[in-house]
């Protein structure tokens, strides 16, 4: 069973994660320097998986290769119809990261952020929600699925709006504003069924219940899980891709995903177990090779 609509929610999610970890990086000027270091670990295991995905294009399959992948902007001008279509939704919240840093880029706006932190929020999500539905009756982007920034941008800042929700009133005008928007742009067909019930089951929880206890027993295993999960999303599709030329049974093929997510999770995990025994000697090295000045 296939139920779209989930990198809708992941959007808004991941509103609410930035506004959590790093709202009070870009609040202290530090606008760009934030925004990349978030990016880069989304960007640069993207770049790696499209350069896979572009030599076995030319070189196994003899088709003419998507460059264009690499420059995050594919989505905006045709349809995502290859085998790493689910990529559109690193480019959509790349776009989205970049108009929120050149929002946060305005001094005067970004210091009246900081003394008005959930009225200036909710004014740019309503900005931004008015902006979603007056470009798309200019440009009516239904034959790219509607995945470009500014149908998502709102998305990403209902998360944001949902985070510094914090006490009963708040909570329940940005819960109210949810469903009005959301309605809305299901109402215009900008969203699909499966993608309305995810949202408005996801801003729910977002809003009324942001913490679930679980039994400590599965806990590590969820932990683990989670860490790897962008890299488990990445490698999904391909995956994917991959399954169904091998066989046409539903069972043995979600049999053989959920193998490849645990595979996917230990690599992960291998990696960077790799990767932290190397950093300090390739700090050392890059300290060591630091120009020196004397004076003359």
């Amino acid at each position: 069973i296939y139920i779209a609509g989930g990198a809708s929610f992941l959007l808004m999610l991941a509103g609410f994660s930035f506004a959590r970890f790093q709202a009070e990086m870009l609040l202290s000027g530090k606008v760009w320097r934030t925004i990349w270091a978030y990016l880069k670990r989304i960007v640069i295991p993207y770049m790696g998986i499209c350069i896979i995905f572009i030599l076995l294009q030319k070189i196994k399959f003899k088709q003419s290769p998507d460059y264009d992948l690499l420059l995050m902007v594919s989505n905006l001008y045709r349809p995502q119809v290859n085998a790493v279509f689910h990529l559109w939704f690193l480019q959509v919240l790349t776009q989205c990261l970049i108009i929120l840093g050149l929002v946060f880029s305005i001094k005067k706006l970004r210091e009246y952020f900081r003394d008005n932190l959930w009225d200036v929020s909710i004014a740019i999500l309503s900005i931004f929600s008015i902006f979603c539905f007056a470009i798309n009756f200019y440009w009516d982007t239904k034959y790219l699925a509607f995945r470009v920034p500014h149908i998502y941008m709102p998305l990403l800042l209902l998360g944001w709006c949902t985070y510094f929700a914090k006490t009963n009133t708040q909570k329940l005008i940005i819960f109210c504003y949810s469903l009005l928007l959301l309605s809305a742009m299901f109402k215009n067909e900008i969203l699909e069924l499966s993608n309305y019930i995810w949202l408005v089951v996801g801003s729910t929880m977002l809003t009324f219940l942001p913490k679930i206890k679980v039994p400590s027993i599965i806990k590590p295993a969820i932990t683990e899980i989670a860490a790897a999960a962008y890299y488990i999303y990445l490698m999904h599709y391909l995956v994917l891709h991959f399954i169904k030329q091998i066989t046409n049974s539903p069972q043995l093929r979600f049999f053989l995903l959920m193998l490849s997510c645990i595979f996917i999770t230990r690599a992960f995990y291998k990696a960077r177990d790799i990767y932290r025994r190397i950093q300090p000697s390739i700090e050392i090295k890059s300290k060591s090779q630091k120009p020196t000045f004397t004076n003359l």
